[in-house]
């Protein structure tokens, strides 16, 4: 189970973690069944968007040294 007890890293690590929580706007809380299962729909929708949009214009991107042209509709 997760919870927030504390380890020997978090001298090194909590500093770093805190400053990242800050920029987030990210607070340490608990959340229900249904905010969870909300949040994981609506992250899960963002990267499937980020990876079809990715798919799409990969000709166009950097880093595309094989010069892999752009994915079809119907498979990407």
């Amino acid at each position: 189970a997760f919870d927030y007890n504390h380890s020997g890293l978090d001298r090194f690590y909590g500093p770093l973690e805190k400053l990242i929580y800050a920029i987030g706007g990210i607070r340490q809380e608990n959340q229900t069944w249904k905010r969870y299962a909300a949040t994981l729909v609506v992250s899960n929708t963002v990267m499937i968007l980020l990876v079809y949009l990715v798919f799409r214009t990969q000709a166009y991107l950097p880093l595309n040294p094989a010069g892999i042209a752009n994915m079809d509709p119907s498979l990407a």
